[in-house]
């Protein structure tokens, strides 16, 4: 065997030992990952949560335990945006083409303006599996002004919505998503962790929507506050919900109730989420945003 030759065998032998040796690696590192997720304790903090935003604080209630209060984005460092970033995360309750097969029928069929009317009036977002994952997630999408206009103006994505915080859906466990290649995207179906990635290939091109993702087992989460509503009519409001209070149907003043007289009706409002909100109404003409401080559009 010549030099050439001898050189060109022990090259291929080292290759081989590298490529096993990752090979293992990998191997080792999905047992590793599959036993922390096995792992009763790990289990029982991955159960679902109901969990409230209040301002800069948060107040997680995990079911059968005790209520936990967590420190808000004061504790939580992110650094300074650049400007391809953003504070704001947009959920918005339009969708361009197909929704997930989990959605319920009655659900596809609202407007974005229904679907936003439907969260605000119950305090609740809903959550469900996205394409190719079972767990239910809320979705989000990182957009800084220019990006938002680019999503509405040439994405056609419409102006409706509720908008959160970075540091609230982290503290909430979520996050952004990953985007990787089928190959890659394997390995996160394997380990059950499919809702933390998003496929990238001929087929699926969806970087765009720079997303981020709220887990929520349960598949709801209560609203106790929201950064800001979207709409994309300045002049919508949401439906009237009756309050706590009553007033005379006959006369319309304030009464104690129907034990007082029997025209009493509960006195009708906006919902509290509207009146305790920021809204950002779209502005086409000069595609932006115009911020109204809560009650201001009550």
């Amino acid at each position: 065997m010549s030099a050439n030759d001898q050189e060109a065998a022990e090259q291929r032998v080292q290759d081989a030992v590298r490529r096993h040796a990752r090979t293992r690696t990998f191997e080792e590192a999905e047992d590793v990952i599959s036993a922390v997720l096995s792992d009763p304790g790990v289990q029982a903090a991955r159960e679902p949560v109901e969990v409230h935003a209040a301002g800069d604080t948060l107040t997680r209630c995990i079911q059968g335990g005790r209520t936990r209060r967590l420190a808000g984005g004061a504790d939580l460092d992110l650094g300074i945006l650049g400007p391809a970033q953003s504070d704001d995360l947009f959920h918005f309750t339009a969708r361009i083409g197909d929704h997930p097969n989990a959605v319920p029928e009655p659900i596809q069929e609202m407007t974005p303006q229904q679907r936003l009317d439907a969260i605000i009036s119950e305090r609740t977002l809903r959550a469900f599996p996205p394409f190719g994952a079972t767990t239910p997630c809320a979705c989000f999408s990182e957009s800084p002004s220019a990006h938002l206009a680019f999503l509405i103006k040439l994405r056609k994505v419409q102006p409706w919505g509720i908008v959160g915080s970075r540091t609230s859906l982290l503290e909430l466990g979520g996050g952004a998503v990953a985007y990787v290649p089928d190959e890659q995207y394997k390995f996160f179906k394997k380990l059950g962790m499919d809702h933390w990635a998003v496929r990238v290939g001929p087929t699926s091109a969806w970087m765009h929507e720079r997303e981020w993702r709220l887990p929520l087992p349960s598949g709801k989460i209560k609203l106790a506050s929201v950064r800001a509503i979207l709409i994309g009519d300045a002049s919508w409001r949401p439906s009237l919900v009756d309050t706590d209070e009553w007033i005379d149907g006959a006369t319309g003043e304030q009464c104690q109730g129907p034990a007082e007289t029997p025209y009493a009706q509960p006195r009708q409002d906006y919902p509290a989420l509207w009146r305790e909100s920021a809204i950002w109404t779209w502005n086409d003409e000069n595609e932006s945003v115009v911020k109204y401080p809560p009650g201001a559009l009550c």
